[in-house]
């Protein structure tokens, strides 16, 4: 037989096993693999024990060299596929869309038109907020399929599992709000904010100052017994004004004033109120009657702000300076997120001193007990 056919028939064995050989290999890494990917999926701890002991083993049988390089190169191919999984999904969802925040994206279909998306993920967020306050929503929170955003999608889908009812009601076109009154609420909503973030009195004057207002008095902490709740006190001299800002509920006793929900007869009058904000109306009254009207007197104007409980508080105490004499055309309350706090009659009353932002689906203004009991 010609040498070149013998060396062909050689080099052609030599390819087949060869490529036996290469088979057989790869089955084996891919079995291997998918063993390990088996022990990571049911116990990521039970995982790390199974290749630790893998790479002890072989590290013992070919030296130290060999494990480390598989290991190096196992990281790199690993980083490697997470990567492109990531961009791949990311793609496919936004469409290389840039978002700010998670909360940008909105679900395709009837999600918005009732209501269902927008209230779960308000829920989802104020849940999220309990976590500082409860150690058990804390533990809980800390799951990953339990983070806000992810809670949000997880009630949603439930949602359009079971229920697709409208959340919302339809709200038909009415008069726009005029524009004096989307001035104040712009101009207001940083007190209301501030009354909450400004913890001390030189960091309160100061932030003040820069607005043009001089401190006058300022409690950063509620008092249960008298009533009292965190406020400040402020002049603008050159604006003329008395600036008078409520908080809302940031401390156990303030929660405790949210909870004396029974009525309560307002000014001894035949018209009923929040009892626990009636008591924070009298304590203000009677410590900033005598300083308010003779300065409203004097022209100043008279602007009273809240936000939630402190609100509500506003609203009963611009009310009540309202009937006891005080000028409407200086008297101004603006607040935000007001909870039921008056009966209709004082309602009517006040709704010319009395400006209320409620924003969307808040279920702050229209929790008290009836519509609970409904």
């Amino acid at each position: 037989m010609p040498e070149k056919a013998v060396a062909h028939r050689g080099n052609a064995g030599k390819a087949a096993i060869f490529t036996a050989g290469m088979l057989t290999t790869l089955i084996a890494r891919l079995s291997h693999a998918f063993i390990e990917g088996l022990a990571f999926t049911f116990s990521p701890k039970g995982g790390a024990v199974v290749v630790g002991t893998e790479l002890a083993i072989l590290a013992y049988a070919v030296g130290p060299g060999k494990p480390l390089g598989i290991a190096w190169r196992t990281v790199a191919l690993c980083t490697l596929a997470r990567a492109s999984y990531v961009l791949v999904i990311t793609a496919r969802r936004h469409g290389f869309k840039e978002q700010e925040s998670v909360w940008d994206w909105v679900p395709e279909g009837d999600g918005m038109e009732s209501g269902a998306w927008s209230v779960l993920r308000q829920l989802a967020i104020s849940f999220g907020k309990m976590r500082d306050d409860n150690e058990e929503i804390a533990e809980l929170l800390s799951h990953d399929h339990l983070q806000p955003q992810e809670l949000a999608a997880r009630m949603y889908y439930m949602y359009c599992e079971h229920c697709r009812a409208p959340v919302t009601e339809a709200i038909e076109e009415g008069t726009p709000a005029p524009p004096d009154a989307l001035r104040a609420l712009r101009r207001y909503r940083r007190y209301a904010v501030l009354v909450y973030d400004a913890v001390t009195e030189s960091s309160l004057s100061e932030a003040l100052a820069e607005r043009g207002y001089t401190l006058l008095f300022a409690e950063f902490e509620p008092d249960m017994g008298s009533g009292c709740p965190a406020f400040f006190c402020a002049v603008h001299e050159e604006g003329r004004e008395v600036l008078l800002v409520i908080r809302g509920t940031a401390s156990p006793e303030d929660v405790f004033m949210d909870v004396l929900a029974t009525g309560e007869s307002f000014d001894d009058e035949d018209i009923l109120c929040h009892s626990g904000m009636c008591k924070a109306v009298r304590y203000l009254s009677a410590r900033f009657r005598a300083l308010l009207m003779p300065m409203q007197e004097a022209g100043y104007q008279v602007t009273i702000v809240g936000h939630s409980l402190g609100a509500g508080v506003a609203s009963l105490l611009t009310a009540y300076f309202k009937r006891k004499g005080m000028d409407p055309r200086r008297l101004q309350c603006v607040a935000y997120e007001t909870p039921p706090c008056m009966d209709l009659s004082l309602a009517r009353d006040c709704q010319d001193v009395v400006l209320t932002l409620v924003h969307g689906d808040d279920v702050v203004p229209r929790m008290c007990a009836e519509s609970l009991a409904s």
